[in-house]
């Protein structure tokens, strides 16, 4: 299994190196933008004293004052560029997975006995769990260098960064784990891509709204994202919220390897 994940990782570390580096920009100069416009100040001159509530939305909770350093940093972690860029690791390990071997006629080579199918499956799980960490580390060095380079952000705690990446983990797990189990299911690539890209964005949209419109605020609850609000987790990581991720994800995770173990790859 172990030369099986570093092939794998070898053949795609242009591809994670480039996502690494772009979470780590990308968080540097949003810390970089607080000062540029002039801070909280600048920010409560420009849209008054009580942040737009989109704004706020945008950070993946209805009242959180993102004008604050701490919250704008944390808003970092839910701004969607950033998602893109860190959760394209878990949507493309987990469509590879399968539905592709699948797709190009090589599941027939890497599937078959002596080697158990679930021990193929489980080295795509390291691979994705070894490539996530590396993107996601390199997102909370950026935010951390960014909060130093930055005047107004600098009495920001190091332990900030730390604490939402931990949070941020349990969304990326759960992101995998519709991929796998997608992939484990399609017949191609591009049904587990649509399906979980779908599930994906789909569940971000759904919480956006149900964060702006309070008849369907339930619906935040029914969905991944409803789980995940960084500003939250800048002050101290939610281990309720991500135990529902986790358990989610585990039994997403669960049902990949029964669908894997039961579908012919022929």
């Amino acid at each position: 299994m172990r030369g099986l994940v570093i092939s794998n990782l070898l053949s795609r570390w242009r591809s994670v190196a480039a996502l690494a580096f772009g979470c780590f920009l990308l968080l540097v100069v949003l810390a970089g933008t607080y000062s540029a416009y002039g801070g909280a100040a600048g920010f409560a001159k420009s849209f008054g004293a009580k942040p737009p509530q989109l704004l706020s939305a945008f950070s993946g909770s209805s009242s959180a004052d993102i004008f604050s350093p701490v919250n704008f940093l944390a808003f970092g972690f839910n701004h969607p560029m950033f998602l893109v860029l860190a959760l394209s690791v878990a949507v493309t390990t987990g469509v590879a997975a399968v539905a592709s071997e699948v797709e190009t006629g090589r599941a027939e080579l890497l599937f078959t006995a002596p080697v158990p199918r679930s021990l193929v499956l489980t080295a795509r799980v390291v691979e994705w769990v070894v490539a996530e960490t590396f993107v996601v580390g390199w997102a909370v060095v950026g935010a951390a260098v960014g909060s130093r380079l930055s005047g107004d952000l600098s009495q920001v705690s190091a332990l900030v960064p730390l604490r939402i990446g931990l949070q941020f983990s349990s969304l990326a797990f759960f992101t995998a784990a519709i991929a796998f189990a997608a992939s484990s299911r399609a017949p191609s690539r591009g049904v587990a891509f649509a399906a979980t890209v779908g599930v994906t964005a789909g569940s971000y949209v759904v919480n956006l709204v149900a964060l702006l419109w309070s008849p369907i605020a339930f619906v935040r609850w029914l969905n991944p994202f409803g789980y995940y609000a960084p500003t939250d987790a800048a002050a101290a990581v939610n281990w309720p919220d991500m135990a529902v991720l986790y358990g989610g994800g585990i039994v997403l995770f669960a049902l990949a390897y029964h669908w894997l173990s039961s579908r012919d790859l022929a």
